[in-house]
């Protein structure tokens, strides 16, 4: 287990995050599965999953937890976001379900904790738009209160083989509490590859990532 415990939460459990959340509640008793649409809650809640991620068998075995209600996420510590990133009709990114997110998890952040951006997302964005809301609504200090992570989805809806519990990840750790973290959750099930930012604060620092090594587990 993660020292000391962590109680996670995953934030949006459409076709991406519900099998986030079932992976990581098989490991971790007590994860959290938040969605503001009550119908989608209502649903999983009964066993079914209208993306045919998941089969009932899976979700109900899982012992995943599902809530619309905001006020359930307090006792939760890590945070990983999964919600939708969308484009308007001139293709610029519609950074609503994004921002709204990271509100919410502002909301009941506290001091210590991590949050993880799985939403596909530009360089850049997590740490230069999503920080600052969750700084700002939080009244907390990125990088020195809570710590800011990035996995990039590359879940491939309807691909039985290729399930998020078997595909190769690259992840961003912003500190070692990041990397542990990563280390001990993800890291059981798949391959990890680490991003990590070079010393520079330039601009294109976020262009600049490197990989240094994977982490290997299961065959």
């Amino acid at each position: 287990m993660i020292s000391p415990p962590r109680h996670i939460a995953v934030i949006g459990l459409g076709y991406v995050g519900l099998p986030v959340a079932v992976a990581f509640a098989k490991l971790f008793p007590g994860t959290l599965g938040f969605d503001v649409d009550t119908k989608r809650v209502d649903e999983l809640l009964r066993g079914s999953d209208k993306t045919g991620e998941i089969d009932a068998g899976e979700l109900l075995s899982s012992g995943l937890k599902v809530t619309a209600r905001v006020d359930d996420l307090r006792e939760c510590d890590v945070f990983i976001v999964c919600v939708p990133t969308p484009i308007h009709e001139d293709r610029r990114p519609n950074l609503g379900p994004l921002k709204s997110a990271s509100e919410t998890v502002g909301k009941v952040l506290r001091k210590g904790g991590i949050v993880v951006y799985e939403s596909t997302v530009y360089p850049g964005l997590t740490e230069d738009y999503c920080g600052p809301i969750l700084a700002h609504v939080s009244g907390l200090i990125a990088g020195t209160d809570f710590t800011l992570g990035y996995s990039p989805e590359h879940i491939n809806p309807g691909d039985k083989e290729h399930t998020f519990e078997r595909i190769k990840k690259v992840v961003a750790a912003e500190d070692t509490a990041m990397r542990n973290f990563w280390r001990n959750s993800m890291a059981r099930w798949c391959r990890l590859a680490f991003m990590s930012r070079p010393a520079s604060k330039s601009p294109r620092r976020q262009r600049s990532w490197k990989i240094p090594n994977v982490i290997s587990t299961s065959p």
